[in-house]
């Protein structure tokens, strides 16, 4: 994001270009102070994957070795949520994901209603997905471990034939410490063996 230099700029950035819905519960007037509130923009998670979709994977396709039939997905807090998004969206973008930390709680809970939309028409969901979360991230606005949880039990009971799921709880960590333990368990976990 060349345009927005700061952590702060970032992070609003990242609520508009990986969000699936704008967030009522948080409404509020005032400036943006790093908090992530409705106040500003998101929502556009389906202009986002589009963008992955037709520009940024023929960009990366046309000049590296890749697999196009095998892609691997990484996020963490909104980018967790933002793969969500996109596995039940369009499926068909990557075969495995690791979600860290996943903002379910988004936009009173538009996750679960998109995995239960795809439900309703698909049998099956082909992927490999670790999602791990810190055991200290649980908070009065913001319940990650009990979300994980939940979301892991209706994918679970849902029974998915060509879904694997591998879910990690790390104890001791946080939301700002659990990242790079989610990637490296996430990459063990998705690719079956340790990364070279």
């Amino acid at each position: 994001y060349p345009d927005a230099p700061s952590y702060f700029q970032t992070m609003v950035v990242r609520q508009r270009d990986l969000t699936p819905a704008t967030d009522p519960s948080e409404r509020t007037d005032a400036p943006f102070d790093g908090t992530l509130t409705a106040t500003v923009p998101s929502g556009r998670a389906a202009q986002f994957l589009d963008f992955i979709r037709e520009d940024l994977i023929p960009f990366i396709d046309a000049r590296y070795p890749t697999i196009p039939g095998d892609r691997i997905y990484a996020g963490h807090s909104l980018g967790g949520l933002f793969g969500y998004y996109a596995m039940f969206r369009r499926p068909d973008t990557f075969t495995r994901y690791i979600i860290g930390s996943p903002t379910l709680y988004w936009g009173d809970d538009a996750v679960f209603r998109l995995e239960r939309e795809y439900a309703a028409l698909h049998k099956n969901l082909e992927a490999r997905v670790f999602m791990g979360v810190g055991g200290l991230e649980d908070g009065p606005k913001n319940p990650m471990l009990r979300n994980v949880r939940r979301l892991e039990s209706v994918l679970r009971e849902r029974a998915y034939p060509g879904l694997t799921l591998t879910t990690q709880v790390f104890a001791d960590e946080t939301h700002l410490s659990v990242w790079s333990t989610n990637l490296l368990r996430g990459l063990v976990s998705v690719l079956g063996r340790p990364p070279a």
